[in-house]
């Protein structure tokens, strides 16, 4: 959140407001961008009237906007569409409503609630008839009935749909997007299983991208994509829908913004090796400039790549053992790190499972490392108690801010990486079954030995 001051001199498109029974109270005015918002704060003068002005850099700004009463028990404050011209709103009674607040020079609001009380009728419509369909037997009287009544809202709807997208209007825009974060999409489905095709469809083949960032919905539909897509394949289809929505997103940080909040929910899921499907296609895309942050995955310690240094401050031993880790250590063929936290669930569910099979580990050379995002020594050496990796944990008490986290990329715990016995990373994964499967995965041994790095010459002795 950005918070901007209100002088006139860095703004660009002006709302002027008029409203007296709200005098001495203050307020923020919110603009969106993607998962971020633009804020500006006020005080409403005596006289009721007031201006607020949206940055001249954002301008002409075209999206939806939050006006809100601050301070009071009350509250109060009203959702705005900017059409991307200078307009004016009023209302001069106590309670404001939809019937006495006035625009000019801005008919999209009032648009945007004629258009959603249409639909609502047709979407009530249809769901009352597959309920019906669902409660008689389809031999009774009636059933035709439902059924034919049934296509009429799905053709309506359809018409619909098809209206919003011909339309000019940022109202129409918006309501999609809505839509989207309701499990609504281009067309009525009777089934979920439809129905979640249908979403995907439509936020892969019909969203217009520049709107959505500046609804207010954009993290809502990003989260229905990643959701619902399915991973059940590694992520093929996600990068292929991925690629397909990148490709029509010319602009280069409206690119970054999808990329980065699509990395994010994948690295919350723990779909890392979806994470590393996506790679190339971010990579050689050419569209995004710096790689910080949740996408500094794509740059730091991505499988094939040779392990960043890993810093040791381990609990645990007596003296403490500050170091680094030698991943070539001939005692070891692989080494799993697991960056974990104290508390975490999903962490708490890794470690349990790993434990379980730590003698199997052990039988084939592999040692695990965990590393840990606590911020608190006795917090992390009380939860180390119940894990039976003495020695092999380390708490620099820097969080995700320390340095092994922010080497590797690490956004999200948990997050595992199989290291080899040269120093390269084979593996980033986000489940401890995951990382069990590509430790005895064939595939990923031969990869190992393609990768080992040459014999040095020895010339023939004489």
């Amino acid at each position: 959140m950005v918070c901007l001051g209100m002088s006139s001199g860095i703004s660009g498109q002006a709302i002027s407001m008029y409203f007296p029974h709200f005098a001495g109270k203050s307020y923020d005015f919110i603009v969106f961008q993607g998962k971020d918002t633009r804020v500006q704060k006020g005080v409403i003068p005596s006289d009721g009237r007031f201006t607020l002005t949206v940055p001249r850099e954002l301008s002409p700004y075209r999206g939806m906007s939050r006006w809100l009463i601050t301070g009071t028990q009350e509250g109060g404050g009203l959702d705005m569409i900017i059409p991307g011209h200078d307009f004016s709103v009023q209302c001069t009674a106590s309670v404001p409503d939809n019937k006495n607040i006035v625009y000019k020079d801005n008919d999209e609001n009032s648009l945007l609630g004629t258009m959603y009380n249409e639909q609502s009728a047709i979407v009530g419509r249809f769901t009352s008839m597959v309920m019906a369909g669902k409660a008689y037997p389809k031999d009774h009287k009636q059933y035709g009935v439902f059924t034919k009544e049934l296509g009429l809202q799905k053709d309506r709807y359809a018409g619909f749909e098809k209206a919003l997208m011909n339309n000019k209007d940022y109202a129409s825009a918006f309501l999609r997007m809505v839509n989207l974060t309701n499990g609504l999409g281009r067309s009525l489905q009777e089934n979920e299983d439809d129905n979640k095709k249908e979403l995907i469809r439509t936020i892969t083949q019909d969203i217009p991208w520049e709107a959505l960032y500046t609804s207010g919905h954009w993290d809502g539909v990003l989260a229905v994509f990643t959701d619902l897509e399915d991973k059940k394949d590694g992520g093929e289809a996600l990068v292929s829908d991925f690629q397909r929505i990148g490709d029509k997103i010319s602009d280069h940080a409206l690119y970054t913004a999808f990329a980065e909040r699509v990395t994010y929910y994948l690295t919350q899921s723990g779909n890392d090796d979806i994470i590393a499907r996506l790679s190339p296609v971010i990579l050689n895309s050419g569209k995004i400039t710096s790689y910080s942050g949740i996408m500094s995955v794509y740059q730091k310690a991505v499988p094939g790549s040779k392990a960043p240094e890993l810093s040791l401050n381990l609990i645990g031993t007596w003296p403490e053992v500050t170091g680094k880790m030698d991943f070539t250590d001939t005692r070891y063929q692989k080494t799993l790190l697991v960056f974990y936290s104290s508390g975490c669930g999903h962490c708490d569910e890794v470690m349990k499972t790993l434990a379980g099979k730590l003698e199997d580990l052990n039988k084939s050379k592999v040692r695990v490392m965990a590393i840990s995002a606590d911020t608190d020594r006795k917090i992390c050496e009380q939860a180390s108690v119940k894990l039976p990796w003495k020695g092999m944990i380390s708490c620099d008490t820097q969080g995700m801010k320390g340095i092994n986290f922010m080497n590797y990329g690490v956004q999200a715990t948990p997050t595992l990486f199989i290291v080899d016995q040269w120093g390269n990373i084979t593996s980033r994964l986000g489940s401890a079954d995951d990382a069990l499967k590509a430790l005895t995965d064939p595939s990923t041994e031969l990869w190992r030995k393609i990768r080992r790095p040459p014999r040095p010459y020895v010339p023939p002795q004489l």
